[in-house]
């Protein structure tokens, strides 16, 4: 018997496409664009990924309504995205041309073959073209986009894994009231981050003369990405690559996957797409950052430095947190659970992880 879920999703698929072939028909598209998100690549692969969408005037403002009203709308024009789907996007790669297609919901995500390693002399980030070959939905033509794509050195001496909310910036992720609130009043220059942050992952990204890859992995969705990206440039945080959620139906979960599997997933896919690389890794004390890296540090042995997590309440540490320590010490692996971002900077100057 078809459970509810498969029922919702399966109505879900028929009101999109039932949506799109109305604004065809009666020409209601918006101007299509291929929004790109932050990519990354080693000799062998560059990972391409961003969505082909409607252009609504919510991403890359930091326009900000006054009323609730209408920022309760731009919220709901957030999470409604209109996706276009299966389009055909053109990839040049070193004057190669690559062709990948949109899925049904407009996500790009592909690992592409490099024809040679990227020139390290060009700089640590790169820019891909992008381009629609064929809009069957409008009379719109030359869809373009660039893709930035960050490469670490080969002098690489580790790379950073981070949290997003409430390890970076106050988010009260386990408040869902004030997380609801913060998300609808607070724009990318209106957030605050936590103190030292910038300073301390700069410092980690730039450690002993090279440049070391960062990494976002966070329980957020695609729906924030701008946001979240624009905080970071606002506040002089290094930019990164994001691994998010998507956000939406499909036949077994509301949202793709439960944090904890996901998050699992993409520090797995990190440690074999970058072998020759350890991690340090910065999460908060609010959900499962600690038990993530705990039970990571443990099944891929000396693929872990050190873990930083942030405190976000003055309660003890618990006793199955204080077992967490226990059980990385016989790795040699220290875990610290910080109120202060000076904590962490000084604990990594002193274990020369960035320089004294």
């Amino acid at each position: 018997m078809m459970n509810v879920t498969s029922i919702l999703h399966k109505g879900e698929k028929i009101f999109d496409r039932t949506k799109i072939r109305i604004k065809k028909r009666f020409d209601l598209f918006e101007p299509i664009i291929i929004y790109p998100y932050y990519g990354y690549a080693n000799d062998q692969k560059v990972h391409i990924q961003g969505r082909v969408i409607e252009q609504e005037g919510i991403l890359d403002t930091d326009k900000a309504p006054e009323s609730i009203r209408k920022k309760l709308w731009y919220m709901f024009r957030r999470y409604e995205s209109d996706e276009v789907p299966h389009a055909e996007v053109q990839v040049v790669l070193m004057n190669k041309t690559f062709h990948i297609k949109a899925n049904e919901e407009g996500f790009i995500d592909e690992y592409l073959p490099l024809p040679k390693p990227f020139p390290g002399k060009e700089g640590n980030w790169h820019k891909i073209p992008l381009r629609i070959i064929h809009n069957v939905f409008t009379a719109q033509k030359n869809i373009c986009a660039e893709a930035d794509i960050m490469v670490p050195d080969k002098k690489a001496k580790f790379g950073i894994i981070s949290d997003v909310d409430d390890t970076i910036v106050h988010s009260f992720a386990t408040n869902t009231y004030l997380k609801f609130k913060t998300l609808l009043l607070k724009n990318a220059k209106g957030r605050v981050p936590f103190k030292g942050v910038e300073e301390f992952y700069k410092k980690l990204q730039t450690a002993h003369g090279s440049f070391n890859p960062l990494f976002f992995v966070s329980g957020s969705t695609w729906n924030v990405y701008d946001l979240l990206k624009r905080f970071c440039l606002f506040h002089d945080i290094p930019r990164a690559p994001f691994f998010l959620r998507e956000f939406g139906l499909n036949s077994n979960f509301i949202i793709q996957r439960k944090t904890r599997v996901f998050k699992k997933e993409k520090i797995r896919h990190l440690f074999s797409f970058y072998p020759e690389l350890s991690f340090i890794c910065i999460g908060d004390s609010g959900q499962h950052d600690p038990e993530i890296y705990t039970d990571m540090a443990e099944k891929y042995p000396g693929r872990i430095k050190a873990i930083y997590i942030r405190r976000v309440n003055n309660k003890k540490i618990s006793k199955k947190r204080k077992e967490l320590k226990e059980r990385l010490k016989k790795q040699d692996i220290p875990i610290m659970f910080i109120h202060d971002t000076s904590e962490a900077l000084n604990h990594a100057r002193k274990n020369n992880y960035i320089s004294a």
